[in-house]
């Protein structure tokens, strides 16, 4: 998606998280916030994508990135919509649900969070995760109350 895309109550939710990881003594953000800045808008870059785009945002490796770059990398990485995200994380969980029953065992999700995909989550963050939604009765997680919750 380019800048002139995204509406301007988008425009300004990203300007708002450049504002809070920016420092003022260096008139920018910090290179190295770049992923923790786009992750805070819940977007999902990998590392890979995050070094791509510091090198591309601070081409001279000033260590700062300036707003509108900012903008910039937010709006390549911005889904069109809400809906669009949770329908893209709804597929990704559904693959995964054979008898498409809304829910993934613990242990599934474990497994495809520590070691699936180019860059797994740390085994911390997966329990953290899976204390907060799984069903202790059965050992499920219902996935539409877990995207509900990752996108608050």
């Amino acid at each position: 998606m380019k800048v002139g895309e995204l509406e301007a109550y988008d425009i300004a939710k990203i300007e708002k998280t450049f504002h809070m990881f920016a420092k003022k003594e260096l008139d920018g953000l910090p290179s190295e916030s770049l992923g923790k800045a786009l992750r805070w808008l819940k977007l999902i870059p990998s590392e890979a994508q995050v070094e791509g785009y510091k090198k591309l945002a601070d081409p001279e490796k000033t260590g700062t990135i300036k707003m509108e770059v900012f903008l910039a990398v937010a709006a390549d990485l911005w889904y069109p919509s809400i809906g669009e995200l949770e329908r893209t994380l709804w597929n990704a969980f559904s693959v995964f649900d054979k008898d498409l029953t809304g829910t993934i065992s613990a242990k599934t999700l474990r497994h495809i969070l520590t070691y699936r995909g180019l860059e797994p989550i740390p085994q911390k963050e997966v329990e953290k995760l899976i204390t907060q939604y799984e069903d202790p009765s059965n050992h499920m997680i219902s996935y539409s109350v877990l995207i509900r919750g990752l996108m608050r």
